[in-house]
């Protein structure tokens, strides 16, 4: 959670941001995209009526800063295939970053390294909801 908000708030001057920005879609759309932005730090989902009301004004980008983070860091990606072949807790993530539209090739390739071309279909059979 803290890499994802450091990443969506980092701004254009960081050395590192800009050696990243250029390694997938989701780091050029989203990496430093709430930079200047203020932003509001929401406490438990037990505050129901505040929760819901952000989830009907507000877009969720989960999967898409997901996507950012694994086309970012190579290990992560890495260690997440390994946590995803052990429980579907992690393949379901995993899966729908592989289904975005913009998938970075390197995350396909080790999808179906890992999981075989019938990944789609494991995932669409396993899916919780």
């Amino acid at each position: 959670m803290s890499t994802s908000i450091a990443w969506l708030v980092c701004g254009s001057n960081n050395s590192w941001y800009s050696r990243v920005k250029e390694r997938g879609f989701y780091i050029k759309e989203y990496m430093g995209s709430w930079y200047g932005n203020k932003l509001d730090i929401v406490g438990s989902q037990s505050e129901e009526d505040l929760y819901r009301a952000i989830q009907s004004e507000f877009e969720d980008i989960t999967i898409e800063v997901f996507a950012m983070l694994l086309e970012g860091q190579q290990d992560w990606l890495e260690e997440l295939i390994e946590e995803a072949r052990k429980s579907s807790y992690y393949f379901e993530p995993l899966a729908e970053v592989g289904l975005l539209e913009h998938c970075s090739r390197h995350i396909t390739f080790e999808i179906v390294g890992h999981f075989g071309n019938d990944w789609k279909e494991t995932y669409y059979k396993n899916k919780r909801y």
